[in-house]
């Protein structure tokens, strides 16, 4: 098979991921929020940095798929390489913001308990998010 269809059809596991972490993310920084969860907020903010990490993917495989040409002697295939290192470093900085805000949490002795309906949507978050690897995973399978 032609390896950029191949690239074609990996896009198909970066949309789902996209989806599934926009619905995430939202969940888990709302019941965050409402259940007093900064774990909670923050895994949500974790998934805001997949979500970018993905569309950054996204756009690196649509890229690649451009076959050469005059300028690109080579193919545009390094651009996948290089819109993983932009989402890198977004998820980096977003990191970063966590661990200030729970040092100043820490500082400031704001501490709540959160409400079992954190740990809920913890374990759902889990769940869902394995069955987005075992997809992914059989995706990834096909494209070898």
């Amino acid at each position: 098979m032609d390896n950029y269809e191949d690239l074609k059809k990996g896009e198909r596991g970066a949309w789902l991921s996209i989806i599934v972490y926009i619905f995430l993310a939202t969940l888990k920084i709302v019941i965050g929020f409402l259940g007093h969860s900064d774990a909670l907020q923050a895994d949500g903010l974790n998934n805001t940095t997949d979500i970018i990490a993905s569309v950054a993917l996204l756009i690196g495989l649509k890229i690649s798929r451009i076959p050469p040409d005059e300028d690109h002697l080579y193919g545009h295939r390094r651009t996948e390489t290089i819109s993983s290192l932009i989402a890198s470093f977004i998820m980096f900085l977003v990191g970063i913001q966590v661990i200030w805000q729970a040092f100043l949490a820490f500082i400031h002795q704001e501490f709540a308990t959160p409400s079992s309906l954190t740990a809920i949507m913890a374990l759902f978050s889990g769940i869902v998010m394995y069955i987005v690897y075992l997809i992914n995973s059989k995706l990834a399978k096909k494209n070898r």
